[in-house]
């Protein structure tokens, strides 16, 4: 799963850049959850965000950076 899969305390980041992939990892993440009889909370689910803020961080398909670096490069636009 380290692949295309990240996890950090009670959060999963599945990461994919071609759209059929994301979707058979999610597929396999979830099933996975089902055997170990683990519950995945529905507000708290993000599927096929371009964008994402996790943990004090902006995560897109080309970069990670702090809150603080995204507001900067936002202002700087």
């Amino acid at each position: 799963y380290c692949v295309f899969a990240a996890g950090y305390i009670n959060n999963i980041i599945i990461f994919n850049n071609i759209v059929k992939d994301h979707f058979k990892h999610l597929e396999i993440i979830f099933k996975l959850f089902k055997n170990i009889n683990l519950n995945i909370t529905p507000k708290k689910l993000f599927i096929t965000y371009p964008f994402i803020r996790l943990l004090n961080y902006c995560m897109d398909s080309l970069s990670i950076a702090t809150i603080t670096d995204c507001i900067v490069a936002i202002r700087n636009i």
